[in-house]
């Protein structure tokens, strides 16, 4: 899963089609998640949804 900018709106896209977006304009891409990451990578104790 990723997140790109595109025409100043924000699209959920697949990692492929995230990477090939990022080989076109890399400021684009706003999100990459990392399928490898442990699940209790970056997310504070404190989050409340």
């Amino acid at each position: 899963m990723a997140v790109v900018q595109i025409a100043g709106r924000y699209l959920l896209v697949s990692r492929e089609v995230a990477l090939q977006t990022q080989a076109i304009d890399e400021h684009a891409l706003v999100l990459l998640c990392d399928p490898n990451a442990p699940a209790e990578d970056d997310v504070p104790d404190d989050l409340v949804w």
